[in-house]
């Protein structure tokens, strides 16, 4: 029966440590997508006038937080 415990709880803690593993995953390509996104931006947009791209910034940064709550 002890046994039985020990191999539930080892098994969960590998659970745990893939399913954060993959959040994490998730999380860092979603930023690195962001930063390619905004560079991007950058790069086409490098006529634009400052309020606009703080406007931008300020969207992206909202999208973000949004989608790091919801997970």
């Amino acid at each position: 029966m002890k046994m039985d415990i020990q191999q539930l709880i080892y098994k969960m803690a590998i659970l745990l440590g893939i399913f954060l593993e993959l959040k994490w995953l998730v999380i860092s390509e979603l930023l690195v997508t962001v930063i390619v996104g905004f560079v991007m931006f950058n790069i086409v947009c490098t006529g634009c006038s400052t309020g606009k791209l703080q406007r931008m910034v300020m969207i992206t940064m909202t999208l973000v937080s949004e989608y790091l709550s919801f997970i």
